[in-house]
């Protein structure tokens, strides 16, 4: 709650954007769903011979794969403002649960037209430290190391 708190605080703008992208993961990544649900009510479909796949089970919560209606989606996050970016795949992760999330910087060819691509001038590469920790935050009590942005009052 720390974490979503901070990025609505960061801007009015953000807010907006926070919103949105939470209403687009619960609506198209469902799966969400089974963690709400009923004991008595499981929504894990059986194979026609009854065995339960580990395997299938765990790409249909990665891939928000639930429900009748079989619907795979996958969420990109992609930004300038690693700190940003880094609560919001970390609030995001709330909602996405499966085993393991890990991250994968990409480095882009330099290409002038590009519109993900900003000048080098503007980028700014962060490392992970070492002894982060795998899985998802819904487990962990503790808030992930974002270094906090000093509030600027520009109403003086």
């Amino acid at each position: 709650m720390t974490e979503l708190i901070h990025l609505m605080e960061e801007s009015p703008a953000s807010g907006q954007l926070v919103s949105e992208v939470i209403t687009a993961v619960l609506s198209h990544h469902t799966s969400w769903v089974p963690t709400i649900t009923p004991a008595d009510q499981s929504l894990l479909r059986a194979s026609p011979q009854g065995a339960y796949d580990p395997l299938w089970a765990q790409l249909s919560d990665l891939y928000g794969n639930i429900g009748t209606v079989s619907r795979i989606s996958r969420t990109i996050v992609v930004g300038s403002n690693a700190s940003f970016v880094r609560r919001l795949l970390y609030i995001l992760s709330y909602f996405i649960r499966c085993n393991e999330v890990f991250q994968r910087l990409t480095e882009f060819k330099e290409d002038p037209d590009s519109l993900l691509n900003p000048p080098a001038s503007t980028r700014t590469t962060y490392d992970l430290p070492e002894d982060h920790e795998s899985g998802s935050p819904a487990s962990m009590m503790r808030s992930i190391s974002i270094p906090k942005r000093p509030k600027i009052d520009t109403y003086t």
